[in-house]
């Protein structure tokens, strides 16, 4: 699977939602956790249902950050995890 790829300017903050709905099905998200690479901020995450929220703020102009999503499902059955690539760009 290819990572998606999100555009962010250096000075805004991008919310970034992902549905892992495909993965777990009816089950539901007991944890979740967002790491980025340094220089990319977490400045708050959620869940809801089979979705999961993150909201990320910094960033260098010119530079590709690595977020990694993971989860863990209610019953126990998944843990999953995937990486976003988020390209921070600054906007005209």
């Amino acid at each position: 699977m290819t990572a998606p790829v999100y555009l962010k300017d250096p000075d805004e903050t991008l919310k970034i939602t992902v549905d892992w709905s495909d993965r777990i099905g009816a089950d539901t998200i007991a944890s979740k956790s967002f790491t980025a690479d340094a220089g990319l901020t977490n400045a708050g995450e959620g869940a809801d249902g089979a979705t999961t929220t993150v909201s990320l703020t910094g960033g260098t102009a010119g530079v590709d950050y690595k977020v990694l999503a993971q989860i863990a499902s209610q019953t126990g059955q998944e843990t999953l995890q995937r990486t976003l690539i988020v390209r921070v760009r600054d906007n005209p």
